[in-house]
């Protein structure tokens, strides 16, 4: 199916690579947009190969590349599949390469980083001096309070704070003030002063840094990036993504002999995904351009935009805000679909309903098969046991279902503690947006602080449990290089004799090994031990620690027994489940029902998807039903931000399908009916 195209449509496609392969030949910046099975990624390997044919060897005389950033490392990883061996495109994600670029000037970005460890110093105090929660500490005179600092500097009264931090709070209260002369005011709320203390521990460990530079001088000093680590640790001069962009976007700006680098070692660069993008990235990009124009050196430079407005589902992507952010950019359209029969391009067109009307390619694109249906909630498990029967006939067939709820997506999916501890969070609490992202993101490099460590051990703990796994799967080669054959065995016959049922076994292994310090080749083991926790102290207490700074920032003494009951919770859950979270983050699902979060679909495409949808989206109320309601109508601003993120979340959800599209509406669909059949035509009760 989908296989003959028709003459006139292929020619006009043409048409379309040829305006942007002219574009490249003039340097005019261009933004590409499509919808949803366009070919984007066609059009941009095309547009690579051809400045790779005419230009590359120019580029190898003048040692000159050209950049093509992707969102994810699967989407880099595709790209560089489909474009074979060439040592003149760096594909990668944007973190990468910004890090690239800015990493040889130690000297500028130490600086910057100094500025930043300043800046947050500033922030500590402005934190310690206003909020409620520290009214003792704000009470004490200005000898007092630097009493009481340096009383909790003191080395032995250090220990012995985080020897007791586990304990309850009546239980730290009373013993605390046994062993360390603090003022009883500061310990009427326990966790309130166990952050106090952390906020000064945090602060002292900056002000220590930034003497240390002072003395030893700057030159000493190094920024590091390693993008496996989603946290700042910025007093080691350890830094993450975000304050990667950060650094970036100023050292760039800051600098125009930086911005006449970027010009003449990479005069093509290309975004594929642009609607994802982060805005400082854009920001970057454009001022780069409006450098090579105003310079008066006249080199070339050209960017390059794939993506499309409508599929930007995500909180920092720029979406249509790119055209403001970069207005010297020429925009080109394309109009075709590569994936889906008419019946879904049909519907696709319905719900987007801007300049791009898709149309099928192919002559033959009819055969495909778009109904929906409204129930209720209890009907869910009937309905994808019906589509299932349907579609799921043949042994490589799979039904794909996209569910409204994290939750719904962890408890289908065999993964529900896990979920369900983290929702419970603190942390995730007040960040319930990025729990999709930081939990259940396909791609592990954008997983929060703690899932990404707990990906690292299972991840270990897979590969310990395959026979065939190499050494260097858990060392590093020039390590390896520097044991003989015997010792290898020893080691990788050590890490197989680990034996765990659940985190916190694993974790309480890994660290009786660290601190063995009789074990042969011990010091090989406290290496990959300590690179995969990448933390200071590798010990129960300080893991524990980590989870509770990290996931509870602002609990209540109220709390403090649930604080470490749901720490306990996360440790105790099975390995078995948290091995079906891995193969879930890594698309491993071997089963004929696969579930996704709506987020999660970006990308890809299936034969056959169902779509779970209601009124409400996660937390969001009110969420689908705004589009739906006001599908014909005029909209204020406020609805009108919801009507867009419903809309295209929704335009991504059913591009996915190919052939087959079901939808169950869960809640009742009174108000917008009449709406909906013009978008679906026509609309069933699931009885």
């Amino acid at each position: 199916m989908l296989e003959e195209t028709k003459r006139e449509y292929v020619e006009e496609e043409s048409d379309v690579l040829n305006h942007l392969l002219s574009n490249i030949e003039c340097n005019k910046s261009t933004i590409m947009n499509s919808g949803a099975g366009s070919g984007k990624t066609y059009a941009l390997i095309q547009c690579l190969k051809h400045v790779v044919s005419k230009y590359g060897n120019s580029f190898k005389k003048n040692n000159q590349h050209v950049i093509c950033i992707t969102y994810t490392n699967v989407a880099a990883n595709e790209i560089k599949e489909r474009l074979g061996n060439t040592d003149i495109i760096y594909v990668s994600t944007i973190h990468e390469r910004l890090w690239d670029i800015i990493r040889p000037y130690k000297k500028e970005l130490a600086k910057i980083h100094l500025e930043n460890l300043n800046n947050k110093i500033n922030e500590i105090e402005a934190y310690l001096d206003t909020n409620s929660k520290f009214t003792a500490y704000q009470n004490l005179t200005d000898e007092g309070k630097q009493a009481f600092v340096e009383l909790m500097l003191n080395e032995a009264n250090k220990t012995t704070f985080y020897d007791l931090y586990d304990l309850k709070a009546k239980e730290f209260k009373c013993s605390i003030k046994e062993s360390i002369d603090i003022n009883y005011d500061m310990l009427n709320n326990v966790n309130n002063f166990k952050s106090l203390v952390n906020k000064i521990y945090k602060r002292e460990k900056y002000k220590k840094c930034i003497k240390e530079t002072e003395d030893k001088g700057i030159d000493k000093f190094e920024v590091t990036y390693d993008a496996r680590y989603n946290t700042d640790r910025l007093e080691y001069f350890t830094i993450s993504h975000d304050t990667l962009l950060n650094y970036s976007k100023v050292m760039i700006e800051q600098y125009d002999k930086l911005k006449d680098i970027i010009i003449d070692t990479y005069p093509y660069i290309f975004v594929d995904e642009y609607q994802d993008t982060n805005k400082k990235v854009i920001e970057i990009l454009s001022s780069v351009e409006e450098r090579s124009k105003n310079s008066g050196r006249n080199h070339s430079f050209f960017v390059g935009y794939f993506g499309d407005s409508v599929q930007n589902i995500y909180n920092d992507g720029v979406g249509s805000e790119i055209f403001e952010l970069h207005p010297s950019c020429e925009i080109v359209n394309k109009r075709f679909n590569r994936r889906s029969c008419e019946e879904v391009i049909k519907v696709a067109n319905a719900i987007r309903k801007d300049e791009i009307e898709q149309v099928s390619i192919y002559k033959d694109c009819a055969g495909g098969s778009v109904e929906f249906y409204y129930g209720s909630n209890d009907r869910i498990n009937e309905f994808i046991s019906k589509c299932k029967d349907e579609f799921v006939k043949q042994e490589d067939d799979k039904l794909h279902c996209f569910m409204l709820t994290n939750e719904s997506v962890a408890n289908y999916s065999g993964i529900e503690n896990i979920y369900n501890t983290f929702k419970n969070t603190d942390y995730y609490k007040k960040n319930y947006e990025q729990l999709t992202t930081e939990l259940l993101s396909n791609d592990s490099g954008k997983l929060g602080a703690i899932p990404s460590l707990i990906y690292r051990l299972i991840e270990f703990w897979v590969l310990i449990g395959n026979d065939k796994t190499p050494i260097y799967s858990f060392l590093d080669k020039s390590m390896c290089k520097e044991l003989n054959i015997e010792e290898l065995k020893e080691i990788l016959n050590g890490i197989r004799n680990i034996t765990a049922s659940n985190l916190y076994e694993l974790i309480n292994e890994l660290c009786s090994i660290y601190s063995n310090n009789e074990m042969s080749n011990h010091q090989v083991y406290s290496s990959l031990i300590k690179k995969l926790f990448n933390i200071d102290e590798i010990s129960i207490y300080s893991i524990k620690h980590y989870f509770c700074e990290s996931l509870f920032i602002n609990e209540s003494e109220e709390d403090d027994e649930q604080v470490i009951e749901s720490i306990n919770e996360i440790l105790n859950i099975s390995l078995d489940e948290y091995t079906k979270w891995y193969n879930y983050i890594n698309r491993n699902d071997s089963g004929k029902v696969i579930y996704h979060t709506y987020h999660g679909t970006k990308g890809l495409e299936f034969e056959n998807v169902l779509i779970i949808m209601g009124n409400s989206f996660g937390r969001k109320k009110n969420y689908f039903n705004v589009f739906f309601s006001n599908y014909s109508s005029d909209l204020n601003e406020l609805n009108q931000q919801t009507y867009i993120s419903a809309r295209n979340l929704l335009y991504v959800s059913i591009t996915r399908a190919i052939k087959n599209l079901r939808i169950l509406y869960t809640d009742p669909i009174d108000d917008f009916e009449d709406n909906l059949k013009l978008i679906f035509n026509d609309i069933k009760k699931f009885e």
